[in-house]
């Protein structure tokens, strides 16, 4: 998997394909931010009742709005969330919250 992503890293892509700047695209990465923790409970719900098809539909979403703002890590995650098939054993999805757990403490360590 890539690296985390970083506001720097996400400021950038938002600059440099689609000319956001400054408020706008912090804006846009604070609505990342609330996006991420309420994805994280609803899968971390998903995964406690078993339920592959919301871990699948919570990763498409994580993975569409990920890829808008250039997060390349987030994005992968919700790929494989999105792909995985977890026939039962929801191990790996447990691993990838843990992966996105970490990627929000650091956006939120790096907010101005």
């Amino acid at each position: 998997m890539s690296e985390l992503d970083t506001l720097e890293d996400i400021r950038d892509y938002l600059a440099e394909e689609f000319g956001i700047k400054n408020a706008d695209s912090d804006e846009m990465i604070e609505m990342l931010i609330d996006s991420l923790i309420s994805e994280i409970q609803e899968l971390k719900d998903a995964v406690k009742a078993g339920n592959a098809d919301a871990v699948k539909s919570i990763g498409h979403a994580l993975k569409g709005s990920a890829s808008n703002l250039g997060a390349s890590h987030l994005a992968e995650i919700g790929k494989t969330l999105e792909t995985h098939k977890a026939n039962g054993d929801f191990s790996k999805s447990v691993e990838l919250i843990t992966d996105i757990e970490e990627s929000l403490q650091l956006l939120q360590q790096q907010r101005p």
